[in-house]
């Protein structure tokens, strides 16, 4: 029933079908940027000095200037910000706007992470963020590009700080040439950030607190407001993307993707995994071309980096675990937030004392083998990253289809002690689709296109666990080396793994894990074995084998993909 629901409510918006370029209805507004500022966003008047599209060098040198940052020593000339009291997201404060005849209505899976927010509202706060922008002596006007071929988006970002204007250059994908910039015109999508604005009034307008990120998808216009993390811009930009992709028949990920070397046959691999499963870490392969490290989209004929640069956790970063993102953010056009620097201006990746969610972007330039054409063909390879903190999971497991739509849309990690406050033991934690925080609709709806394109260009699935082997990480059991898990990447990459010969599926998960992997212990593959306690073993095995069961029946996902979950549980289920 489900599917047939997504199918009636994709045949409302068929007039999505057109360029990007044409995506959004709405009257035509002059190319003028005054013009845009005052019939497109309502600017009362234009800001006394616009700067637009600075180079990177000259909106560091503002916002030094203007005391947003400092310039570090080491890495020499990193920008170093602070964002302040927010050192993340602020899922709470995220709007969408709802409108009861828009299209977008029945597609939007509504509720605690897609807040609806009522039109109205929305129109005093886009009044209140304009009058504050045009009070400033100075705002900062960025145009570039998100993504490429048929899911290319034109984005304007006007922001306060001269620093969010030097990231969004980094972030987005820039124009080629002053002649693409001229004939730019008006954008299919805005952002405005305002990050010194705070809403005194939010009580009043039912909203959680005096800050808000809220997404107009019929307006086409996000408004940011109150919070300096600049994490904030990006995510916005892919829940759009998310929203506009799909009714287009084309796939977004929340995934890296690398391209191998030979440009004659190239091939691409895919790798998702939520935060902390080492996804950044494994894209950065020296043997491949990095086409992107956090959001791509799936089209019929490539994957297509959707950002021109890279936003990677720098916290413990060292040259000896990541050599190429440890020498990517020494390069110039880097910014770090929220790291500690000493008295010498060096950076100390090692100290957490202002959040472990420290941050670095820089474009996308910066690896050394990225792959120009930010796109590959679609994947022969799809790898499910897990940090298995019950030290449970195979290194590596072979999917079967259905296992591939089950742990696609379950998508579990574990937060181990010290991660969070409160965080004393493994903690299983699950996000649809890899990204739920991001996805507007329904995760069997990114899900079952999922599955269609595997099955259409015959991509295999991975299950790769970089969290621990041989006991759990509360009992003190090491975690795996990143040495196995390149290992197993590279084994995947060059097609090493023997998918025809697996070991039988194991009783309790159902995976089905190779026989032999170059550069692994053969023991390490079998956890039932790994383990010298047995019965702990099956202990914790079973305890995250309900857990997994107990979430996908919590969360009402597609009855038939249960089938590749583990099998454990079922069983329990059919005793009881």
């Amino acid at each position: 029933m489900w599917a047939r629901g997504l199918c009636n409510s994709l045949e409302k918006v068929r007039w999505l079908q057109r360029p990007m370029s044409q995506f959004f209805s709405g009257k035509a507004v002059s190319a003028s940027l005054q013009e845009f500022l005052s019939a497109r966003l309502g600017f009362p008047q234009p800001p006394p000095m616009l700067y637009r599209n600075l180079p990177f060098s000259q909106a560091k040198q503002l916002a030094l200037q203007r005391g947003e940052g400092t310039e570090a020593r080491d890495p020499p000339g990193a920008l170093c910000v602070d964002t302040g009291v927010f050192t993340g997201r602020s899922p709470r404060d995220r709007y969408i706007e709802r409108r009861e005849n828009s299209p977008f209505a029945d597609l939007i899976d509504w509720g605690e992470v897609n807040q609806p927010i009522e039109p109205r509202v929305v129109d005093d706060l886009q009044k209140d963020v304009a009058a504050h922008m045009a009070s400033l002596p100075e705002c900062f006007v960025y145009d570039g590009l998100v993504s490429s071929g048929p899911s290319r988006l034109k984005i304007r970002v006007l922001t306060e700080l001269a620093w969010h204007h030097a990231f969004a250059s980094n972030m987005f994908i820039p124009l080629g040439s002053p002649a693409e910039e001229a004939a730019f015109g008006e954008p299919d999508f805005t952002v405005v950030y305002a990050s010194g604005y705070r809403n005194r009034r939010y009580r009043a307008m039912g909203l959680n607190s005096d800050i808000f990120i809220v997404l107009g998808l019929e307006r086409r216009l996000a408004l940011i407001a109150g919070t300096h993390y600049a994490g904030e811009m990006k995510k916005s930009v892919f829940t759009v993307m998310n929203a506009i992709l799909p009714t287009r028949g084309i796939l977004p990920l929340h995934c890296a993707a690398t391209r191998s070397l030979d440009d004659a046959s190239p091939n691409t691999i895919c790798f998702a995994g939520l935060s902390g499963t080492g996804k950044s870490t494994l894209s950065a392969d020296p043997q491949r071309k990095l086409i992107g490290d956090d959001e791509h989209s799936w089209d019929d004929t490539a994957i297509r980096n959707m950002e021109g640069g890279i936003y990677v956790k720098v916290i413990r970063l060292s040259p000896e675990k990541e050599p190429i993102l440890y020498e990517a953010v020494r390069k110039p056009h880097t910014i770090l937030e929220n790291v500690v620097l000493d008295n010498r201006g060096v950076v100390q990746f090692d100290d957490a004392t202002k959040t472990e969610n420290t941050r670095a972007t820089c474009p996308i330039q910066s690896i050394p083998q990225w792959e120009t054409s930010r796109q590959g063909p679609p994947p022969k390879a799809f790898v499910f990253l897990v940090c298995d903190a019950f030290g449970v999971l195979p290194p590596v497991s072979v999917l079967s289809p259905i296992q591939a739509a089950y742990h696609f849309i379950l998508a579990y990690t574990a937060k181990v002690a010290g991660t969070e406050r409160g965080v004393q033991k493994p903690t299983a934690t699950f996000s649809t689709c890899f990204g739920a925080a991001f996805m507007p609709f329904s995760g069997q709806a990114y899900a079952t296109m999922l599955c269609d394109k595997l099955k259409r260009h015959g991509t295999r699935v991975y299950l790769v666990n970089t969290g621990w082997a041989g006991g759990s990480a509360a009992d003190g059991a090491p975690r795996m080396d990143l040495r196995i898990s390149r290992a197993i990447i590279d084994a995947i990459s060059t097609d090493r793994i023997d998918t025809q010969n697996l070991q039988a599926p194991d009783p309790i998960f159902g995976l089905q894990v190779p026989r032999a992997v170059d550069g692994v212990d053969s023991r390490l593959l079998n956890p039932a074995t790994f383990w010298s306690d047995s019965r702990a073993y099956q202990r914790q095995a079973r305890q995250l084998a309900e857990l997994m069961q107990a979430e996908y029946a919590r969360k009402r996902y597609n009855p038939q993909w249960a089938a590749g979950g583990p099998l454990w549980s079922t069983k329990a289920a059919q005793v009881a």
